[in-house]
């Protein structure tokens, strides 16, 4: 969810400023990436998938429109967004359905979570928000805490549930409120910056690429997570570094030409 967004803007920055084959190789990476997140089977992931590419195509559109053309496009996303939510709203119910079909998940996690097990999930999430409200349990530790003190009644005792399964609430659960303010913060600033950078099209593509990416990593965290004291969650810091890289004014200084006027030569010339 975070690599496959910026490998995909990458490569398309490649193929705009002209190297091909560099451009054909990315995409051949990227298609590999793509064809891993397919047999993943996460449905969670293939709409946070879905969602990072229509965002990366959204903003591109956006960027390389005037203004009439940015005004049919928002008419275009509104009507889509009224399209979209009339479809969820008749599809829900069997969604649901289908996932609470499945087997609960077992102290090995062989089996699939269903969507009733991640609502009590949820709730045993909340109620440690609750009796922790200012320095939550602590990285990984709901693994430790649920069963001892919120049992879970559909999914055996032994059961390893390793966080939340839901990105906003495994942050507060670990961290506390306060600190899911700051990571609600961050993800603010990291966003408006990629925006900010991609306007001034300072690697514009990239921009949009790790923009795409956490989009696309918290829709996939409406339904699971990626614990803040796990070894892959270094990737999500990654993203936010290429960021606060973008949006540097120096590094945008260091990328822009250096030129100066003729008049200007011969004093500095004298002067040295």
């Amino acid at each position: 969810m975070l690599l496959l967004p910026v490998l995909l803007a990458i490569a398309l920055g490649t193929l705009l400023s002209g190297s091909r084959w560099l451009a054909a190789l990315l995409f051949l990476l990227a298609l590999a990436a793509t064809a891993t997140l397919a047999l993943t089977q996460s449905r969670a992931a293939w709409i946070g998938f879905a969602a990072a590419m229509l965002t990366l195509a959204l903003a591109l559109a956006w960027l390389r429109s005037g203004p009439r053309g940015k005004r049919r496009l928002a008419a275009g996303v509104g009507a889509a967004l009224v399209i979209a939510l009339a479809v969820g709203g008749l599809a829900l119910p069997r969604l649901a359905a289908e996932m609470n079909g499945g087997e609960a998940i077992t102290a090995s996690g062989d089996a699939a979570l269903t969507l009733e097990a991640r609502v009590e999930i949820w709730s045993r999430a909340v109620y440690a928000l609750q009796d922790f409200p200012f320095t939550g349990v602590g990285l990984g530790a709901f693994r430790r805490v649920v069963n001892v003190l919120y049992p879970l009644f559909l999914l055996p005792p032994d059961a390893d549930i390793a966080h939340s399964h839901n990105q906003l609430l495994q942050v507060g659960v670990d961290v506390g409120l306060i600190g899911l303010m700051g990571y609600i913060a961050l993800l603010f600033v990291a966003g408006v910056s990629a925006w900010q950078a991609a306007r001034r099209g300072v690697h514009r593509e990239l921009a949009l690429g790790a923009l795409a990416a956490l989009v696309a990593f918290h829709i996939y965290g409406l339904a699971d997570a990626l614990a803040l004291g796990s070894k892959p969650s270094v990737v999500f810091w990654v993203i936010l570094g290429l960021v606060a890289a973008i949006s540097d004014p120096l590094f945008e200084a260091r990328e822009a030409p250096v030129t100066q006027p003729e008049a200007d030569a011969a004093p500095v010339a004298m002067q040295t």
